[in-house]
């Protein structure tokens, strides 16, 4: 290994981990290569990675587990490595390709009606839940002690998505 004295460049850091006993490792993206310096500052190693994409391709994450053993990211291989102390990994078994769509999320959704100055019944309020365009994706009624839940649903689209729960009956601006 070199010392810190020496020229060991990085480029593009994505990622450190550090060991129980303080020894700090590094996930050298553009290099592709995973680095280890020594708690006592005495060394680099390169511990995984041959600078080529032939090994380990653009790591981008890096982390330790309870027993001390690494495990890297492969961004470019689309593969995780258990890295050994003797530099080989170990190849963990390829995650399945996505599919041409994303498999579903089911979301559930909760709110609390507070009712003031009277009791508050089960049924005597309804919600509508809507979504960024304001389609209405489905109703529900408080319970006795002002919880609404909504039916499950599923969402297939990645991004961001935007949900509104409004009381049905009153105006279209009232949010709860």
């Amino acid at each position: 290994g070199a010392s810190l004295n020496a020229v060991a460049l990085f480029k593009y850091p994505s990622d450190v981990a550090i060991d129980a006993n303080g020894n700090l490792y590094v996930a050298d993206y553009e290099h592709n290569r995973i680095r280890k310096i020594r708690a006592d500052l005495g060394e680099i190693r390169t511990i995984y990675g041959d600078g080529y994409t032939s090994t380990i391709a653009k790591p981008r994450g890096i982390t330790l587990n309870w027993a001390g053993e690494a495990f890297a990211s492969d961004t470019e291989g689309a593969r995780i490595w258990k890295l050994t102390p003797d530099g080989f990994p170990s190849e963990y078994p390829e995650a399945p390709l996505c599919a041409d769509e994303p498999l579903p999320v089911e979301v559930v959704f909760e709110a609390n009606k507070t009712a003031v100055g009277a009791p508050l019944e089960a049924g005597l309020f309804e919600f509508g839940l809507y979504d960024e365009n304001d389609n209405l994706i489905g109703t529900a009624t408080n319970d006795a002690g002002g919880l609404v839940n909504f039916p499950p649903f599923a969402i297939r689209q990645i991004g961001i998505h935007i949900f509104t729960i409004r009381e049905l009956g009153l105006s279209p601006f009232f949010v709860l």
